[in-house]
């Protein structure tokens, strides 16, 4: 069988984010590689590549963002292949949270179309969950020919890493920027409750605050700390000691951050939300968003846990290693480049 020609990529983001720094990567290792960030002065931006779009036989995009539109119908009249990874917003419609492209109303129908239209784009699009292409299929229309569900991946601590591991069972987590986007998708405003709730607890809410969050800072418990945003490093040594950690987020495609943690043998108390379930599984405490009572119960008991903490390490390394997402971005793109 004659061997697929490696493409030339063209990488277009809006942050480094670490699932786009890691994909980067994983390019970077396996082609020949552009990047362009694209956010602020988009439409000047997105002129100054014409040509790097040119060079590449593939667009890696990282969202299907409104500031990419000029950059995928430029690559479209230059015939060339576009790869978009749907990050989630673009196929939501979470009304009661305010949260995604797809909410329903005549106001918002020129955003529906917008995003249709960017998918549309695409020749193919990649999911980070199964419940993302779920949501990609039923609410923006897209085919499900062309959705590749390819896990997010991570890698996993060092056997040296995990001798380190020491945890603190009255210490919980949770990981995620302190903005009003978040407050309620992340679930950090019952994180604060339930800190409210268990007095005898130290909570740790790691992440950058954003503006006007101030009298959600105040506010808050002394056994509730806002550590704004850490190295990798610092954060490492956290997920080392944290017993728990708490995801209760009303909508997830993925949740990286719980992975991570999840690396460290933290035990999970999650919501059944989106792909939190995907991720967890049978590693996990779960507990409703609407019943702090039945959170606090769950927390107790991953506090006291001897198992789920192994079993959440053990079912990142089966299924959501970083290696597992290179082998099949890989093989994605080069397919697409035949």
């Amino acid at each position: 069988m004659a061997k697929l020609k490696k493409p030339k990529i063209l990488f277009i983001h809006q942050t480094w984010k670490g699932f786009e720094k890691n994909d980067y990567s994983i390019l970077k290792k396996n082609f020949s590689l552009e990047e362009a960030q694209i956010y602020k002065n988009f439409f000047y931006k997105s002129f100054l590549i014409i040509g790097k779009i040119i060079k590449a036989d593939i667009i890696f995009c990282w969202f299907g963002y409104r500031a990419a539109l000029l950059i995928l119908i430029i690559s479209k009249v230059f015939r060339k292949k576009i790869l978009i990874v749907a990050g989630g917003w673009e196929a939501a419609k979470m009304v009661e949270i305010n949260y995604g492209a797809m909410r329903p109303g005549w106001y918002r129908a020129p955003q529906r179309l917008l995003m249709r239209f960017i998918l549309f784009l695409a020749d193919e699009i990649i999911a980070i969950s199964d419940f993302n292409k779920k949501e990609l299929i039923s609410n923006a229309g897209i085919s499900e020919h062309k959705i590749h569900r390819i896990y997010l991946g991570l890698d996993t601590p060092s056997q040296e890493s995990k001798k380190e591991i020491s945890k603190d069972k009255n210490l919980i987590l949770t990981v995620g920027c302190v903005k009003k986007g978040n407050i309620k998708r992340k679930g950090i405003d019952l994180f604060i409750k339930l800190a409210k709730l268990l007095p005898g607890k130290k909570f740790i809410v790691v992440g950058r605050i954003g503006k006007n969050m101030k009298e959600v800072v105040n506010t808050a418990s002394d056994n509730l700390e806002f550590t704004g945003f850490l190295e990798r490093k610092e954060l490492d040594e956290i997920f080392k000691k944290a017993k728990v950690y708490v995801q209760l987020s009303s909508h997830e495609n993925f949740a990286l951050s719980l992975a991570e943690a999840m690396t460290w043998e933290c035990v999970p108390v999650i919501s059944a939300s989106g792909a939190l379930p995907e991720l967890a599984d049978k590693a996990a405490y779960y507990a409703g968003l609407d019943d702090l009572k039945k959170a606090v119960e769950a927390i107790e008991a991953a506090c006291l846990d001897q198992s789920k903490g192994l079993l959440a390490r053990e079912r990142v390394e089966n299924f959501f290693q970083l290696k597992k997402r290179e082998e099949a971005l890989v093989s994605l793109l080069l397919s697409l480049n035949s």
